[in-house]
Order: structure tokens, then sequence, then C-alpha cells
């Protein structure tokens, strides 16, 4: 596995799962920045390319599905790696999802041996 820091985004607004997704991830060498809104989502997208992407579609006031395509059409992460995370996993949004070019539909929690499966597809290069 890649033993340099990579740089990961995390756009959630659930604070027990901002913690679960930031633990996991630094055991991986990660540097997390935690965005819990859209404007702070894109604020740091447009500011840091990162490596990895992971997005909440419940974000309150908006969807997952707004940030990832204003990321993907406006930042210096247009082709960043980017998956959604979520407890809802139905075929309507995995279609909808597949539409704005997701990378991957992971289904809440995080989990250790998916975040290995992500680094190795997509970092570990």
């Amino acid at each position: 596995m890649n033993k340099a820091t990579i740089e990961v985004l995390v756009v959630e607004d659930d604070i027990l799962a901002q913690m679960v997704a930031k633990f996991i991830l630094q055991d991986f060498n990660c540097r997390v920045d935690i965005a819990k809104s859209e404007n702070e989502a894109l604020g740091k997208a447009n500011i840091i390319k990162y490596q990895l992407i992971f997005i909440d579609l419940g974000l309150g006031k908006s969807d997952g599905f707004t940030v990832i395509k204003k990321i993907k059409e406006h930042s210096k992460n247009m082709n960043t790696p980017i998956f959604i995370l979520t407890a809802h996993r139905t075929i309507d949004l995995q279609q909808k999802a597949a539409s704005v070019g997701i990378d991957e539909f992971i289904t809440k929690p995080l989990e250790k041996e998916k975040v290995v499966e992500i680094i190795n597809k997509y970092v570990a290069k």
C-alpha cells in the first residue's frame, strides 16, 4: 500500500459519521479535511487538490449530488475519484450516482476493508 500521505476530503454533516470516517482514514496515512456543508466542500475543493473525496448524500439544505456535480464541473478536483457514503442504497440512487460520475457507492458505515480496496484501486497505482 502507498506510504505517502493521501489527501482526502470527507463531506459529512453528522459529527459521529465525521469522526468514524476520519478515524478509519487516518489509519491509512490519510490527511483528512472535513466539510460540513456544500459551501465548505466547494471552498475546500477549489483550493486543495484531493486524491479521494467521500460525500454523504444527505447534507441538510443541499444534497450530495449537487455538491458532486459542482466539484466535477468547477474545481481543482474535476478528475478526483468521488465516493458516495449513504445509509440508503436504492437502484434510483445508484443510477443517479452513475449519471453524475461517481466512482463508487458505499453503504455506511465506512469500513477499513473498503478503504484498503479504494486506496489500492485509486491511489496506489
